[in-house]
């Protein structure tokens, strides 16, 4: 394993190098990261990513707009028959923390990266198994879904229980909240467009799972970090319609947790299934593959 700093502009780097060598050496003894290739700090995060995705022939993006700026990247790839692993971390995003003295939440994040490459190894499906062929493969779609719900959940729960972050949890929690608020305001909005004949229910199914996709996994680093660091649901969202989806996950979460790593195959985390077809019901969509026919219906009643 490779560590590398492309910190030019920061000049002295005091002691962070050989904090991050010595923290990493400690992190590899507890995880399973013997095919991680690279750890890259670097201050010119977009292009480097970049150019890495393309040398491993990779789909080539990032995050990268006006309120929201890409942190750290896990890329896996395949190097001599053999599936492999470089992180990729935003130097300045980092080094950032530290100087606001939130090193506690700058390890967070480096531990939750290195949880990531650790699960992978652990897991006994591969992403081929999960791997969504078409419009109508709502199995693998559900399995995507409680697949990323998963590993959210247990990188955060592994890093909450190395080091209690306050902050990462309160901003977690804002995400998950101001998530639930907004997300069937905005799926009103797409059926309104919808019934004015602006968008097709191909594109309103696209839209659901993006939305939804993103609260969920949300929602799996929300209950991780509470997990590890014990603590319980906030009571903000006792009276949300989201209760009953926070509470599911909660539980079957724990249970794949009592069992892991000795998993069966893809078949575990499909006990996951149920929690997003009844969110997605929640919503107003009823979502069901019959005689390998996707059908949405709507309590909205816009499908008729």
């Amino acid at each position: 394993m490779e560590i590398e700093m492309r910190i030019e502009s920061y000049g002295d780097l005091g002691e962070f190098p050989q904090f991050i060598e010595e923290l990493i050496g400690r992190l590899s003894e507890q995880l399973n990261l013997n095919n991680l290739d690279l750890i890259l700090f670097t201050e010119n995060y977009g292009q480097d990513l970049e150019e890495i995705q393309i040398e491993k022939g990779l789909l080539v993006g990032y995050t990268n707009t006006e309120n929201l700026t890409g942190v750290a990247r896990s890329l896996t790839y395949i190097k001599n028959g053999e599936t492999r692993f470089s992180l990729v971390f935003n130097a300045s995003i980092i080094l950032g923390m530290i100087a606001s003295k939130q090193l506690n939440r700058a390890i967070h994040l480096l531990m939750h990266e290195l949880v990531h490459v650790h699960d992978d190894n652990c897991k006994v499906y591969t992403n081929e198994d999960i791997k969504i062929r078409h419009f109508n493969d709502l199995a693998n779609i559900l399995r995507t879904f409680g697949d990323s719900i998963w590993s959210e959940f247990y990188a955060d729960f592994m890093a909450s229980r190395m080091v209690e972050s306050q902050e990462q949890l309160d901003q977690t929690e804002k995400s998950v909240i101001q998530g639930t608020a907004t997300m069937k305001e905005e799926l009103a909005n797409l059926i309104a467009d919808y019934r004015s004949g602006h968008a097709d229910i191909g594109f309103l199914f696209k839209r659901l799972q993006e939305i939804t996709y993103l609260q969920l996994k949300i929602t799996g680093n929300y209950i991780g970090q509470l997990q590890g660091c014990h603590q319980d649901l906030s009571p903000s969202f006792n009276d949300s319609y989201y209760k009953s989806t926070l509470d599911s996950l909660w539980c079957e979460l724990s249970k794949l947790h009592n069992s892991y790593p000795t998993w069966r195959g893809v078949e575990d985390i499909e006990v996951l299934n149920s929690i997003t077809l009844n969110l997605w019901k929640i919503l107003g969509f009823d979502v069901q593959l019959i005689n390998g026919e996707l059908f949405i219906g709507g309590s909205y009643d816009i499908f008729t």
